[in-house]
């Protein structure tokens, strides 16, 4: 049985994007290391090798994406009142209010606020509901988080 990979609905269609993305980056490659190949001797010829280092990258990374959309699920979550895979939320720390959004760990960016579910903290974070203080074991010593908000 394939196993499906849950996404959010802009998760899925920032994939979406990045792959058009590189569908047009790749005909620049393509023309690049054309040109390259122009130039004569490919042994010693640097700029060959560089574009086709960059094709092989291009053409790896639409491999890779097209795996994920081909396996990809959107996920919509179940439950306004507990947090779940796709739920957005905020806690309150150390009397600042930080917004997450709870993700799958290919889609995560902790600098967006998008949190990965199988983080330690995304993990202590499934099932919670507003009001729950939670308790998270960091590197520097356990941090204690309180749920805000649930959308």
């Amino acid at each position: 049985m394939i196993k499906k990979i849950p996404f959010t609905q802009v998760g899925y269609d920032s994939l979406c994007t990045e792959l058009e993305s590189l569908y047009t980056e790749r005909i620049s490659a393509i023309a690049e290391l054309q040109r390259s190949r122009e130039l004569g001797d490919l042994s010693e010829n640097s700029a060959y090798r560089v574009a086709r280092q960059k094709v092989t990258r291009i053409d790896k990374r639409i491999k890779h994406i097209k795996n994920l959309i081909k396996y990809a699920t959107i996920i919509i979550p179940k439950n306004k009142n507990n947090i779940d895979m796709g739920s957005s939320f905020s806690i309150s720390l150390n009397n600042q209010v930080f917004f997450y959004t709870l993700v799958n760990t290919f889609e995560s960016n902790i600098e967006k606020g998008l949190l990965s579910a199988y983080s330690p903290i995304g993990k202590n974070m499934l099932g919670k509901k507003k009001g729950d203080v939670v308790l998270i074991s960091t590197p520097k010593g356990p941090i204690t988080c309180t749920i805000v908000d649930i959308k």
